[in-house]
């Protein structure tokens, strides 16, 4: 199954800005342009489990990649159009992620 994993940024240690010396005692500020202020960057990676995820990245926010996952798994390749009325974006999230029939 596939899952992604968010780790602490290596370029900005999780805080999401530099500081950049402009002067002797001046400094400013800049989002990090590794993960764009937030922290963290995420990458996805294949685990036959979670326990087997969060054993190589202990320190790390793991999340299932549900709707892309089960998309695979179930339907065998990727999803077909179905014809009829057209679904909106949050109905078809829902429904993909077994909220919805």
């Amino acid at each position: 199954m596939e899952y992604e994993i968010h780790t602490q940024c290596p370029e900005c240690d999780g805080y999401g800005i530099h500081e950049h010396q402009i002067a002797v005692d001046e400094f400013k500020e800049s989002d990090c342009h590794e993960c764009d202020g937030s922290g963290l960057v995420m990458h996805r990676e294949e685990f036959d489990s979670e326990a087997d995820a969060k054993a190589d990245y202990p320190e790390s926010f793991i999340r299932a990649t549900k709707w892309m996952a089960a998309r695979r798994q179930q339907l065998g390749g990727p999803r077909t159009k179905k014809r009829g009325r057209p679904r909106k974006r949050a109905d078809m999230i829902a429904s993909e992620l077994g909220f919805k029939s």
